[in-house]
């Protein structure tokens, strides 16, 4: 009948909540789980989301290129 609708500010904050529990339940299982079992996990987790992996990856490799670019460029310049 009636068809309640949540604000955004609701909306985000029932994210952040969700969010705080996962990480909590995540933090809770890495205490216990030996150090093989955490790395055969961050794996898992790296294959599932090729794409954020990748991001970062690409992030450090721009601004590695960046940095060799301006030496050079500076380099050329002096010339």
């Amino acid at each position: 009948m009636f068809s309640i609708k949540k604000t955004e500010l609701q909306r985000a904050l029932e994210r952040q909540k969700d969010n705080l529990a996962k990480k909590q339940l995540e933090n809770h299982i890495a205490s216990k789980t030996p150090e093989l079992e955490k790395v055969i996990a961050d794996r898992a987790k790296r294959l599932q989301h090729p794409e954020e992996d990748k991001n970062e990856d690409d992030k450090v490799i721009s601004k590695e290129l960046l940095e060799i670019r301006m030496k050079l460029k500076t380099r050329s310049d002096s010339k």
